[in-house]
């Protein structure tokens, strides 16, 4: 009888499968991963992507060489660090700027997509700042791809990111305890809604 963790992983795999053969984008692959599994937005990428935090971290050091960040060849990601930035802000280690940049091109997306409302929070201002100030990157689906008129700004994305995002805390914690679901998102949106004014 196989355990939950192999069952977990299993769910996963076929989810992937079903997904690429529909031509779903890694992007969207993720999300659904987030979703369904509860993932945190590296480790869904890394799993969208069918990679063990091994292969992660070989596709990282590959991807290192061929941006010129590491010209020696020497890169030094491994799974643990995988395993590190994966678990951050909650355990592991912070990912540097430079770090997500490299990960998002091994795992075929934009740094953006690599974190969340908690990371943000954590996150130095500086650090803050320069994700909010990103333009947006071109979807990497065609199908995906909006025309000019329809392009949001990186900046209004990530709040609206932010926005769903809190809502969606706010209501694990309501579930938590124990008050009224539709109450709960009413008042997190409102109170986000005014802080953004």
């Amino acid at each position: 009888m196989p355990n939950a963790t192999q069952t977990t992983r299993q769910q996963q795999a076929r989810l992937r499968q079903e997904m690429t053969e529909a031509g779903l984008s890694i992007d969207r692959i993720a999300a659904e991963m987030t979703r369904r599994f509860q993932l945190r937005p590296r480790t869904a990428y890394r799993v969208a992507c069918g990679l063990t935090q091994q292969q992660a971290a070989d596709r990282y050091n590959g991807r290192a060489v061929q941006a010129g960040a590491d010209a020696l060849g020497a890169a030094t990601m491994d799974a643990s660090r995988i395993s590190n930035i994966e678990a951050w802000p909650a355990g592991g280690r912070r990912p540097t700027l430079p770090v997500l940049k490299i990960l998002a091109r091994a795992y075929s997306t934009t740094i953006n997509r690599l974190v969340d409302f908690d990371d943000l929070t954590h996150m130095p201002d500086s650090d803050r700042q320069a994700l909010l100030n990103l333009r947006p990157a071109a979807p990497q689906h065609p199908a995906e791809r909006s025309t000019p008129s329809r392009r949001l700004t990186q900046r209004r994305i990530l709040n609206d990111v932010l926005i769903n995002q809190a809502a969606e805390e706010s209501l694990a914690l309501g579930r938590v305890f124990g008050c009224d679901q539709q109450m709960v998102r009413m008042r997190s949106l409102s109170q986000i809604i005014e802080a953004r004014r």
